[in-house]
Order: C-alpha cells, then structure tokens, then sequence
C-alpha cells in the first residue's frame, strides 16, 4: 500500500466484504475515466464463491487483479484460481514460492517477488531498555505444536523453559509487551526438516512474522532457506539449524543490542517497500512511467 501511493501516487484503500459492492462501483467508475485500477486481493484464497466473484466481476470491469499468496506451497491452488477469476497475476512473499511455479505458466501470468517490508505502522516503538527485558529467554512468534513433531522435540530439547512460545497476540500494547521483553527471536518454517537437514526441503522464509519482530527492532536466530532467500535476509538474521540454534542464542547473549540495531537498520534499507515494489518491474506493466510520467488525476488501487 504504502509502495503504491509512493511510487505510482495511487490513492489506496483496504477493503473488506461489507463494502464488495461499493469496490465494484468504484472500479467501474474509475475505468469509465480511462483509468485502470488495481485490485490486490488476499482474501480469496480462503473465500467461497462469493469471493470469487467478485474478484473475477473486478477484473471483468477493468481492474488489473493482482492474487497474493499468503502461504507456502500452493502453487497448485493458486494457478487454477487465476484461470477461475480472471486475475493478471500473482504475488508471493518468498523466492521459492516463484521458483514452486513452472516456467511455462510464468510465462503466461507474472509471479513477482513482493514480500511485507518495513511499514511505521509496524513499529510500535519499543522500549529498548525496558526493565522486564530477558536476553536469556528466546520467544517464538507462532504455533510450536503446527511444527513436525521431530522438531518440536528438537526445540524442547535445545531450549527447554528458555524457549517462550505464544500465538495469542492480538493487539499492539501486547506485541510491544512481547518484543521488549524478548527481544532475541526464533523464526521456523512450518515444513521445517532437521537431523539432518533433507535437501529435498523448501521452506519459504516466513516475512510477514520477521516484517512484525524486524521492525521493532528483534534479533532474529533463523533456521536456512534456499539461497535465493538466504541472499535477501542475510545479516539482517542469524542462520542457525535447529539443533544449532541454542549454540546461537548463546553467541548472541552479550550482543543482542547490537543485533537489534544492525538487524534493524538494514532491514529498513533492503525491504524498503518502494524499493521492493521497484525490484519487481510491476509498475511498468499495470501504471507505465508511473516513476516519471504527471497525471492530471492519481490512479486508485484497492486491496481486498
């Protein structure tokens, strides 16, 4: 969102069910003013029918549709849903979720690269010197048990009562209480391998939980992802497998303001949403010389 009102000066808003209906509306009368709007939706993949149609009535009215993936290895949900509703292509937030989709379809519809960057309205500025902070503890943002059971063990075992686990955070105030009182992270993939490490894995870094710790500022103990992956996020986390990940956390015990501010700083500069949104060539399809051309009237783009 914020990319889009930067780079192509688009007026942008977030729209949900109840207003279906007036989306519609306005696509059509943005078209019938020769204008092309852009509808991202992300709720469809989970929607019924209903949602569907409407994403496929958006782009029957002129709407460049764009489907984002929010989770990992549905390449075979979402290539059929693009032919089912009508959409131009199809965002992804890791590497190898594009390289899951086979070239003979990305030469017919886009798959982009477009992960969550750092947003100030993911910031919830942490106290970085707050009294309850715990350097000894590792928290996991996430659902440990949906992990493969051999992982869990291993975790349970490196850890034990150091590892703090929690998926019920539902507001800003117990985030920020969260990330201050644990600021050193471990991040895992839900298809997580270990001991050894199967070479047949392909685990999607998990962005939209490192753009939450990154931008307040977390120091994050990651277990590999391929390398295309592995080049974006390296410095900005600590690579460590999972039955190396307590030898981690304990490199890192005397360093963790230091991680945080560097983990930090160069997460802001290499996920910088205009940044990304540019990397991806998306503007020169849908809004050409977006970057360079002056409208008379800003172009709308609408996320479902």
């Amino acid at each position: 969102q914020e990319a889009l009102e930067k780079e192509a000066k688009a007026l942008t808003r977030v729209v949900t069910r109840p207003n279906d209906d007036e989306m519609l509306a306005g696509i059509q009368a943005s078209v019938a003013k020769g204008r092309r709007p852009l509808l991202v939706d992300v709720a469809t993949r989970f929607g019924r029918e209903h949602s569907k149609t409407v994403v496929k009535s958006a782009a029957e009215s002129g709407a460049y549709v764009v489907l984002y993936s929010t989770e990992a290895n549905e390449a075979d949900v979402y290539m059929p849903l693009v032919k089912e509703t009508g959409a131009h292509e199809i965002w992804v937030y890791a590497m190898s979720m594009v390289d899951a989709y086979p070239a003979s379809f990305k030469q017919r519809t886009p798959v982009r690269y477009m992960p969550p960057g750092y947003s100030p309205k993911l910031d919830l500025k942490v106290n970085l010197a707050s009294p309850n902070r715990q350097t000894y503890t590792v928290g996991f943002l996430g659902v440990l048990w949906l992990r493969p059971e051999k992982i869990q063990h291993v975790m349970r075992a490196e850890f034990g009562d150091r590892l703090y686990n929690t998926s019920k955070i539902w507001d800003s105030w117990s985030m920020r209480d969260f990330l201050e009182r644990y600021p050193l992270q471990i991040n895992m993939h839900k298809d997580q391998t270990c001991c050894p490490h199967s070479e047949s894995e392909v685990s999607a870094m998990e962005a939209f939980r490192l753009a939450t710790l990154l931008a307040n500022h977390a120091c994050v103990i990651s277990t590999p992802v391929g390398p295309n992956d592995t080049t974006m996020w390296d410095g900005i986390v600590h690579w460590a497998e999972p039955d190396q990940a307590m030898k981690a956390a304990r490199s890192l015990e005397n360093s963790v303001s230091q991680c945080q501010e560097t983990s930090s700083k160069l997460f802001k500069l290499r996920f910088d949403p205009a940044r990304l949104m540019r990397a991806t060539g998306f503007l020169n399809v849908w809004h050409p010389h977006a970057q360079s051309a002056k409208r008379k009237f800003p172009w709308a783009a609408w996320g479902r």
